[in-house]
Formats: structure tokens, sequence, C-alpha cells
């Protein structure tokens, strides 16, 4: 092993389930009573040796730093750093807007500009992003930044699943749908949603489980007595249109996996 790849961190599905349980919130104890371990320090020497070590300050782990004797070729900014790391972390479970979110993003696509600026590209194959750089110049000598840019839009668009350049070639095959049917399958709850949204005469309910109780808050007088009158002419309890609302505005700010969770329970 070299002394760079000494440092990689190995994600393992143990890993990547104690990193997803921590992100989570879950106690410690409750995580060894899950793999069924006799005490936390059994995962923490199963993730010492995968790399990682345990960051006091974030109570979750991290990948280890290479020691200063180990100079990395290329330093990744610590922003696009913990994009990737969340992409390599949880894979196709990964929510793309959450991890825009919590990076300062307003949303994907932004997210995806900025990483196209810093030089990072799209790949279905490792569903994360990757760097643009070409890894051998003199085998692309007929390469030219106008292919490297088409081919950085290409990647970006079918992440987004939003169209099909030409320049992608014909001899893709049914190769050229997988990301377009990854990138629908991961926001499958949000594409319900939109076929199936209420139309004139159609109101949206949900069965929303648990018990119902009482929550206060302050809102315009306007927007008050149009909700009232919107009730009425409806025939709507305000419960009902203050649930739907929280709903649809949850799903389209990133808890589309949440609400359908709570929306599954019984």
């Amino acid at each position: 092993m070299s002394s760079l790849n000494q440092f990689e961190p190995i994600y393992d599905d143990r890993v990547k389930l104690v990193m997803r349980e921590l992100e989570s919130g879950k106690p410690k104890e409750q995580i060894v009573e899950m793999l069924g371990l006799g005490n936390w320090k059994s995962i923490d020497m199963h993730m010492r040796r995968r790399n990682f070590v345990y960051d006091k300050s974030t109570e979750k782990y991290v990948p280890k730093v290479p020691s200063e004797d180990v100079k990395p070729i290329v330093s990744i900014p610590t922003k696009i750093a913990r994009i990737l790391d969340k992409f390599e972390q949880f894979g196709k479970e990964v929510n793309p807007q959450v991890v825009a979110n919590e990076n300062g993003f307003s949303d994907v696509k932004e997210m995806s500009k900025y990483l196209a600026d810093s030089g990072y590209y799209w790949s279905s194959e490792k569903f994360n992003y990757i760097s643009a750089e070409l890894p051998n110049p003199n085998s692309y000598e007929k390469s030219t930044q106008g292919d490297s840019i088409r081919r950085l839009q290409d990647s970006e668009n079918l992440a987004r699943g939003e169209t099909f350049s030409p320049s992608l070639g014909e001899s893709m095959g049914t190769e050229k749908f997988m990301p377009m049917l990854e990138f629908l399958y991961q926001n499958l709850s949000t594409l319900q949603s939109l076929l199936f949204q209420c139309t004139e005469g159609m109101i949206t309910k949900y069965a929303v489980p648990g018990d119902a109780i009482t929550k206060s808050f302050y809102m315009s007088d306007l927007l008050a007595l149009l909700v009232n009158e919107f009730c009425k002419d409806k025939n709507l309890k305000q419960r009902d249109v203050a649930e739907a609302a929280f709903i649809e505005y949850m799903r389209k700010n990133g808890y589309e996996r949440e609400v359908d969770l709570l929306l599954k329970k019984r």
C-alpha cells in the first residue's frame, strides 16, 4: 500500500451505517445494541482500521488526516471535500438537495455550478462528482477546451436529467438513459407530487398520523382572513390546510424522504 493510499477511507457497510446513525443523532449505546456488540470500542476499532477518527467536537467520525510527511498530490477545498465525502458515504441514498443546503447552496443547480467552476463534473458510474482534469493528457491530444466544456455540460445535464446532447453520440445505446432513470428514482416523491398535484376542484388532503395537539403561531391578519375565506369556500378545516401547507413546504425544501416516512406511519 502506498503512503497515499494508506490514508484513504474505506466505506464498507458497517462504516456507512455508523456514520449514518451518528448523523441522525442516535446515541452510541443504541448503535452498539443495533449491531449486537458488547461496547463502543469494537466500533471505534473498526472505524480506525478503515482510516476514520472520532471528532469530539462534532461527535462524528471523519476521514483520517495524513501526517505532515505525506504530501497529497491534489489539495481539495474543504467545501468540495465535504460534498464529495457525503456522496461517497451514502451513495444513492443521499438527498442531493440536503447536501446542497448543508453546504450553503440554495439548490442542487447552484451546487453543481460551483463544482463545475471548480473543475468537477458528475459521474453516473461513481455516483459522485469527480475531477474534470484529464488523467493522461498525452492520450487526449485531440481534446480541446470546447470538448472539455461540452463533456462537463453533458455530465451535469445527465445528473439533473434535463437533456441529452448530440455530443454524447449514438454509440452509448441504452446506457445514455441510466443517469436519467437514476435521477428520476432519486426524486420519485417530488415527481409524484408534480404529477398528482391538485387541479381546479380538487383539494389535496393528507392522512397525517399522530395525536392532535394545539400549536399557536402568529400570521398576517390579511393572510388569516384569506385562509378563513378559503376554508369556508372549500368546506375545509384550517388544520387540513395548515398540515398540507407544512407538508408541501418541507417537500419542496429537502425533506421529501422524511415527510414520506411520516405519512407511511400508521
